[in-house]
């Protein structure tokens, strides 16, 4: 049904460790509101978000991982149709940063291309004493040429903006990426090669 709706569908996976907000994430994509319950997710949960771009209708499933799940848990199946990833971990765990180095090592096992993915540092709100050095994520993102944006769910930053520069990515490289929008909601500068859509 679903490719039957939509012209083009894409597979985005978000990654992490247990509860640093990956759900509170696409929930806020998804109704514009924050969820501060944690209910745990439990091995893979998938969302619809929709877009309607020069008159073409777009699929953008959202594959929520599991933070108990490790890489060498996903099918191989599941990676072929992967065409991006949202690497996440909360700016307070250090351990959670770590756990993003082993989900960007399995994806280039896979041959999965990390141009089209994000990274996200969650919970950016709640900045303490002991946090992960920005230095550290901005030299994984630029070895990897992985986007980066600190992210808070509960007040609304960056949330839009994150997906949107990745929906932008995806599109700019695909062979649709002859297609512009006029939407301007997003403050975000997205550009990949001259290729700005949102």
């Amino acid at each position: 049904m679903e490719n039957k709706k939509f012209e083009h569908k894409f597979n985005i996976c978000i990654v992490g460790n247990s509860n640093i907000g990956k759900t509170s994430y696409v929930k806020r994509l998804m109704d514009d509101k924050f969820v501060c319950t944690y209910k745990k997710t439990s091995g893979i949960e998938t969302y619809n978000i929709t877009r309607e771009i020069e008159g073409k209708k777009f699929l953008f499933k959202i594959w929520d991982i599991s933070g108990d799940t490790k890489p060498f848990n996903i099918s191989n199946d599941l990676y072929r149709t992967i065409d991006a990833f949202i690497f996440s971990y909360d700016i307070n765990d250090y351990s959670s940063f770590e756990n993003v180095q082993d989900w960007i090592d399995s994806s280039i096992s896979k041959k999965i291309s990390l141009e089209n993915c994000i990274m996200i540092g969650l919970k950016s709100d709640l900045e303490k004493e002991e946090k992960v050095s920005l230095d550290n994520v901005r030299k994984i993102c630029e070895d990897y040429e992985i986007e980066f944006f600190e992210v808070s769910s509960k007040i609304d930053k960056n949330v839009k903006e994150s997906f949107n520069q990745m929906i932008n990515r995806i599109l700019c490289r695909s062979s649709i990426s002859n297609l512009r929008s006029t939407n301007t909601s997003s403050t975000a500068e997205n550009s990949v090669s001259g290729c700005i859509i949102f």
